[in-house]
């Protein structure tokens, strides 16, 4: 249910962030509306009336973190450096916000199992994908290489894959120097983004 007045959304935010933090700190399946009311610091009435259903809970979390997000003005980047900025926003954001990033990781993990959360997943890589294809046709006009739009749109692909796979390693396995890790898929970036534009 979506709250209409400000008193309401702010509700519904302090319960949304109460849920990613229990997620984060018990685990989905321990998660109650016990737990996220008392955490949200809210009647369990109040829970249960903006998450009517469990099933709904990572969703709604993922769609609240969406609109939460500030994303950084790339627009008047170059193609390269715009689609590099997209993904260090995305990140930054989600290691101020740990208890996100493991929402986020879940959604990914749920898609291979429930249809229904394989379906949310799908709108949001193709949002990434879109982004990407948009900055590679871009690149392509100003380079004047004349690349096939379907090779754009499959590199495209590949490049939203890759944050994918980027960010999920980064916030699952036990990384030393997160800042190098980066760089380096930065790095690699630039020379695929490079490659696939030299004759």
């Amino acid at each position: 249910m979506m709250p209409k007045t400000t008193k309401g959304i702010e509700t519904r935010n302090r319960i949304l962030n109460a849920a990613a933090r229990c997620i984060t700190e018990i685990g989905i399946e321990q998660t109650s509306v016990t737990q996220i009311a008392k955490l949200a610091k809210v009647p369990r009435s109040l829970v249960a009336r903006y998450v009517p259903k469990k099933a709904d809970l990572l969703i709604l979390i993922i769609e609240h973190w969406r609109q939460l997000r500030v994303r950084k003005e790339i627009s008047h980047l170059p193609p390269l450096e715009a689609e590099i900025e997209s993904q260090t926003n995305m990140t930054d954001y989600l290691t101020t916000n740990p208890h996100f990033a493991t929402c986020v990781i879940l959604v990914y993990y749920y898609s291979r199992i429930d249809p229904r959360m394989a379906k949310y997943c799908r709108q949001f890589s193709d949002s990434a994908e879109q982004g990407a294809i948009k900055r590679l046709v871009e690149e392509n006009k100003i380079r004047g290489t004349n690349i096939s739009r379907e090779l754009l749109e499959s590199f495209g692909v590949q490049l939203a894959n890759m944050g994918s796979m980027h960010l999920i390693k980064r916030f699952t396995t036990p990384i030393k120097n997160k800042k190098k890790y980066d760089e380096s898929y930065n790095q690699m970036v630039r020379h695929l983004w490079e490659k696939f534009f030299t004759p």
